[in-house]
C-alpha cells in the first residue's frame, strides 16, 4: 500500500503508519492544501492536530482509549469514506467490522442479508463456521429476522433475562459466551436489505452512544 502526492489519504493508510511505528503523519486523510487565513482558523480551532501528535500505540483493532465524542465523529466520517470507495460488496463487507472497531468494542459481529423470505450470513467477525454461513432465518423469527421484519433496531442488555428469546436459544447463545446483543436494519431505497448485528460476553455492554454510534455506521454499510 503505497502512499500518493498527497501524503496518507485514506483512513486505512494512516491506520498502517501507526502499526509501522510512525509518530506523525501528515496528508489528505486529515486536510487539503489551505491557504493562510485558513491554516490560521484550523490551527486555532484544533482541527487535524491528531495528525502532529504520537500516534497511540493499541492493540490490532481496539478502539482507541479514552475516544471523545468529536473524535469518534472523525472516524465515522473516515469509515464511511474508506467504505464508499469500496467498488464491490465483498469489499464492503471486508471493511466495515475492522473500521466498526476503530470505534466501539465488541466481543462479535455479523452483516445478514435478506434473501427473499429469509435472512442469511453475508459477513462475520471472527469468522463463523461453514454450517452457520449457510443457515438461514426466516424473515420475522429470531431476534436478526425480528428486526428485519420491523426495520426496528433491538438491545438486548441480558439475552438470558428477554421473554421473546426463547431457552433453546438463549442457552445456544450463551454457550459461545455472547449476553448482550445489538441489532440495526440495514436500509437502501427505503426497504430493509439487511441487519448489522454486535454482540459481547459482557451484561449491557453497550451505552445510548454507542448504539447511536452503530445505528449511524449502519447507514454507511
Amino acid at each position: 500500500m503505497g502512499v500518493g502526492d498527497g501524503g496518507a489519504e485514506r483512513a486505512e493508510q494512516l491506520g498502517q503508519l501507526r502499526r509501522l511505528g510512525c509518530e506523525y503523519a501528515q496528508g489528505f486523510v486529515r486536510a487539503r492544501p489551505l491557504d493562510p487565513s485558513a491554516v490560521a482558523s484550523a490551527l486555532g480551532a484544533g482541527a487535524g492536530m491528531e495528525a502532529f501528535v504520537p500516534a497511540p500505540r493499541r492493540g490490532e483493532g481496539e478502539p482507541e482509549p479514552g475516544l471523545d465524542e468529536a473524535r469518534r465523529y472523525r472516524l465515522l466520517l473516515e469509515c464511511a469514506r474508506d467504505i464508499s470507495a469500496c467498488l464491490d460488496l465483498d469489499s464492503v463487507l471486508e471493511h466495515s467490522f475492522a473500521a466498526l472497531r476503530k470505534m466501539i468494542a465488541f466481543t462479535g459481529g455479523s452483516i445478514q442479508l435478506v434473501d427473499g423470505d429469509v435472512i442469511r450470513l453475508a459477513a462475520t467477525d471472527p469468522p463463523a463456521t461453514p454450517e452457520a454461513m449457510s443457515a438461514s432465518v426466516p424473515i420475522g423469527k429470531g431476534i436478526g429476522g425480528t428486526i428485519a421484519a420491523t426495520g426496528e433496531p433491538r438491545y438486548l442488555p441480558d439475552i438470558t433475562i428477554v421473554a421473546s428469546v426463547s431457552q433453546s436459544q438463549a442457552a445456544k447463545t450463551t454457550s459461545t459466551g455472547v449476553r448482550s446483543y445489538y441489532g440495526v436494519p440495514l436500509m437502501a431505497e427505503g426497504r430493509v436489505v439487511g441487519v448489522l448485528q454486535i454482540d459481547s460476553t459482557a451484561i449491557d455492554a453497550f451505552s445510548e452512544r454507542d448504539q447511536l454510534l452503530v445505528l449511524s455506521f449502519a447507514s454507511v454499510v
